[in-house]
């Protein structure tokens, strides 16, 4: 979201961004990015007072009411929705502003887990009503952009990869890991960032290290659910470490001094089958071949470039693969990862996004 704003106020098709966030405890409900992107988050009473799935209902209608009198006043050229369930405030705001509607989706917004099948019909029923409104859909691999030309024969489907922007370059070799956690240089170092939440195979890396070779290094940088597990392991044994997340200006200098990225996703669901995490980019334009879902999209990327290993997300492929990397396989994949990288920028990457603004804007 703040790559794709900043992209477009730069490139002069929008003059002001106002994010309309969801409020929570410790959070200003006013803040300013910069001089041109604000933030407003709003205030669900409803979800704080009801408890279960009822208070988390009427919670998000509360939200979306609030959010369209808060548009109604702002007059905005264009809303984004960044997700399934905020859709329809941005379809009421348009019948009542004229907005234009840009669904920009994160995921395969109707299929992703933990959906009951009853969440899954209202998502597919809400979805198909609301996007008859909607100017155009941005999706993040061709995949889910396939997916959705054939569920909307009618829309306009842009893909636009969450890729690193130029700037995410190391600009030397990094240690930080290695001296945070105190690992010997010969030693190899795997490294998993993002969220500790279900069905990105943490448990299973878990398991898997707790049974590796004591050269055989994982450390989990992130937070999430899971994050307790991820402890007592790290507790009981030395080759497995933690660190909370950092700042994201300081995230490339522990990405870039990792030997092997991880980006296992678990086929839970179509969106995870289809998905191609942003994390995947960082890895390999931080010059870190990365071990990744034998999953389509993801496969797709470090077979055609040679920058990492797709594999089943079974414990005996993962431990299979762990056990036998040696250092000259490693450095190898790594000068393919440095070589992709070099051609991977959002800067690029955002050209028919940037062009889709300007269209709606011009109409």
């Amino acid at each position: 979201m703040l790559k794709t704003t900043q992209s477009a106020l730069d490139s002069g098709a929008i003059d002001e961004v106002l994010i309309i966030a969801r409020w929570e405890s410790g959070l200003e409900e006013t803040s300013v990015i910069d001089g041109r992107r604000r933030v407003r988050r709003l205030r669900s009473r409803a979800r704080d007072r009801i408890p279960g799935n009822v208070g988390r209902l009427l919670g998000l209608i509360e939200w979306q009411i609030r959010a369209v009198f808060v548009m109604i006043r702002a007059r905005p050229a264009i809303v984004n929705p960044h997700s399934l369930p905020v859709l329809p405030a941005a379809v009421f705001t348009r019948f009542l502003t004229r907005a234009k509607i840009i669904y920009d989706t994160h995921e395969l917004e109707t299929e992703t887990m933990g959906s009951t099948a009853l969440r899954r019909s209202v998502g597919r029923i809400l979805e198909r009503l609301c996007v008859r409104w909607c100017s155009a859909i941005v999706v993040v691999n061709n995949s889910i952009g396939a997916w959705y030309r054939q569920r909307y024969p009618r829309a306009r489907v842009v893909v636009v990869r969450n890729v690193p922007p130029r700037t995410f370059v190391p600009a030397k070799p990094s240690s930080r890991l290695r001296d945070v956690c105190n690992i010997p240089a010969d030693h190899l170092l795997f490294l998993y960032q993002g969220t500790l939440g279900a069905g990105r195979a943490v448990e299973l890396l878990l398991d898997v290290f707790a049974r590796a070779a004591h050269d055989r290094h994982v450390v989990f940088l992130g937070y999430g659910e899971l994050e307790d597990d991820v402890t007592a392991v790290a507790a009981s044994h030395p080759n497995v470490h933690f660190l909370p997340g950092v700042p994201p200006a300081e995230l490339l200098e522990y990405t870039a001094s990792a030997d092997v990225g991880l980006c296992l996703i678990e086929d839970r669901c179509l969106s995870y089958y289809l998905s191609l995490p942003n994390k995947l980019f960082e890895y390999i334009v931080a010059g870190v071949p990365v071990v990744v879902s034998a999953f389509p999209e993801m496969s797709a990327i470090v077979d055609s470039t040679g920058s990492g290993w797709a594999i089943p997300v079974r414990t005996e492929d993962v431990e299979r693969l762990v056990r036998t990397l040696d250092r000259p396989e490693v450095d190898a994949r790594a000068a393919a990862a440095r070589a992709a990288g070099a051609s991977i920028a959002w800067e690029s990457e955002a050209v028919p996004l940037l062009d889709l603004y300007r269209d709606l804007v011009g109409a």
